[in-house]
């Protein structure tokens, strides 16, 4: 039988909790290099083996790094990335139709 710990959880991922008062890193901050290269790409609707030639990597890694995105994010699907990295100013604004 496993005893339980008595040590807080540490925050990892998505969780950006800010430690004794600190304030939170912005989420642009915690994104790591290569997912700040697959972001714009999934927001312009690249599939993971698009982007994988387009960076030169396994689509099993872009389907990795599209998973750590969405969990950083703390949304679960694609189009919930792009939103949220909207939200977040990790996007351009789309720009408007003239009939807007």
């Amino acid at each position: 039988m496993r005893s339980a710990s008595t040590a807080p959880p540490t925050p990892s991922g998505p969780a950006l909790v800010a430690a004794a008062g600190q304030p939170a890193a912005p989420v642009a901050a915690a994104l790591t290099g290569r997912q700040a290269e697959i972001l714009p790409r999934l927001a312009a609707g690249h599939s993971d083996r698009e982007i994988a030639e387009a960076l030169c990597l396994s689509r099993r890694t872009v389907e990795h790094h599209v998973a750590r995105l969405a969990a950083r994010l703390g949304v679960r699907s694609r189009a919930a990335i792009v939103g949220a990295a909207h939200d977040a100013g990790l996007l351009p604004s789309l720009p408007r139709s003239p009939d807007d």
